[in-house]
């Protein structure tokens, strides 16, 4: 069996790990105007996991908004290790996708994203709470959930 031989050593090389699991992002925001609806995703929480701007994925659907990233973070060890972050939401109504944009604001390392609205409306809740997995269904979340009236058939 042949023997290792070293080919290059160097101290400037930082250990890098990366994480096996996806952490959800769990800090946004969103507010409603007649035609779009803005989201506001925060990357960065107490000043750490800066967002790696080449990492940044966002993917619109019609009734789905994914926003992937990895993050930079440094364990207790002073170890750099990278963490994917990925928020999925499943939207209460369509947008047109190909219409919706992002910007990542450098200062705060905030990305803010721009859904226009199927329809002019109002919503009153941006995640459909009640949405299956992996759909991209073009019905709105009322129509799915049926009118709520009691049938008087039987009344008489």
């Amino acid at each position: 069996m042949p023997t290792p031989q070293l080919v290059k050593k160097s101290e400037d090389v930082e250990p890098l790990a990366v994480a096996a699991t996806v952490s959800p992002i769990t800090k946004y925001s969103w507010g409603d105007a007649e035609k779009a609806v803005t989201v506001y995703v925060e990357t960065k929480v107490e000043g750490e996991q800066p967002l790696l701007d080449e990492t940044l994925q966002v993917d619109f659907q019609r009734r789905k908004l994914t926003v992937s990233y990895v993050a930079s973070v440094v364990s207790a060890k002073s170890t750099t290790l990278r963490r994917k972050k990925q928020l999925l939401l499943h939207l209460c109504k369509t947008v047109k996708a190909e219409e919706c944009t992002y910007k990542v604001k450098e200062s705060s390392g905030q990305v803010v994203l721009r859904l226009v609205k199927e329809k002019p409306a109002t919503w009153l809740e941006l995640v459909n709470k009640n949405a299956a997995s992996g759909s991209d269904s073009d019905k709105d979340s009322e129509a799915a959930e049926g009118s709520g009236l009691v049938q008087e058939d039987d009344l008489e």
